[in-house]
């Protein structure tokens, strides 16, 4: 029996449904250091988790350290030598999903791996990848809404790399002509508030320094700059085609939602922000894999 677990491999943050998390950062290191960091030894290479930058490609079918981030996940997540995947890709790379399918699924992996922030020590796994599924980013959080859901109802995702919508005229049937994805997300905003501390605070922020300073509070964001990102956004969707999007009740999720919170809630008729906004892809793709289960 496979052990069913869901993945979501966000640009700044993994998110599973075993409560496990981690900044999705890997640095390749030597494999001297691996008792005492969080890492992963794979094909005789060691890999530190939450270290080093962020990957710049938002293409997720082709993330430099796909195999890492999944595995190191898994070994957090359960002792099972036998998983079921399920993985989410933005709507609008959902083409690629046997390309995703492909690096996984029916793989046996050997590996190495140590977790100081998950208790798990040097432990050497095998895990086979029995099967992948792949859900729609903003899609899967659509399920997670259960009495919540309305009539004219959107799933804004404000992800690191993208941002998706999907919209729902009627309870439970998607419209493809207003589900899409901005290929922008809250990195973006990052790099406006880096230029703005440089050249009105003269100081000097990588996209990683900014990051870990907004999510503990140590570093003050203009309203201005959070009104602006919100405008973008706005504008961004009527370029696609999503006129009347104030007809709808928006229902933003992700880690982005939560930086720009006060301006989603200003900038349209009618926003909020769902509790538990980082996982609610994952608390949707969980309904998805036990309605596929029964």
């Amino acid at each position: 029996m496979s052990t069913t677990l869901i993945i979501d491999l966000g640009n700044s943050k993994v998110k599973t449904n075993k409560g496990v998390q981690f900044n999705s950062q890997v640095a390749q290191t030597s494999v001297n250091k691996v008792d005492f960091t969080d890492a992963i030894i794979l094909n005789d290479k060691c890999y530190a988790i939450g270290q080093g930058q962020y990957d710049n490609n938002n293409i997720k079918a082709d993330k430099r350290y796909l195999e890492q981030l999944v595995l190191y996940s898994i070994a957090c997540c359960t002792d099972d030598e036998s998983v079921v995947l399920f993985l989410h890709l933005p709507v609008n790379q959902l083409s690629m999903k046997p390309e995703l399918i492909g690096k996984l699924q029916g793989k046996t992996f050997k590996f190495m791996v140590n977790s100081n922030s998950y208790n798990v020590k040097l432990q050497e796994r095998t895990v086979k990848i029995e099967k992948v599924a792949v859900v729609g980013e903003s899609v899967a959080a659509y399920y997670s809404l259960g009495d919540e859901v309305t009539d004219f109802t959107v799933v804004l995702d404000i992800g690191s790399k993208t941002i998706n919508y999907s919209t729902y005229t009627q309870i439970g049937e998607n419209d493809l002509e207003k589900s899409d994805t901005l290929d922008f997300g809250i990195h973006q905003f990052y790099e406006t508030l880096i230029a703005y501390y440089k050249d009105e605070k003269h100081k000097t922020y990588t996209l990683s320094d900014i990051d870990k300073r907004v999510v503990s509070g140590k570093i003050e964001i203009p309203q201005f700059l959070k009104d602006d990102f919100v405008d973008k956004i706005k504008n961004e969707l009527q370029g696609k085609g999503f006129m009347d999007f104030d007809d709808y009740s928006i229902k933003c999720v992700g880690g982005g939602s939560l930086v720009l919170e006060e301006s989603l809630k200003t900038g349209f008729s009618d926003a909020e922000i769902l509790d538990d906004a980082i996982v609610r892809n994952v608390m949707g793709s969980e309904i998805i894999a036990e309605a596929f289960e029964n």
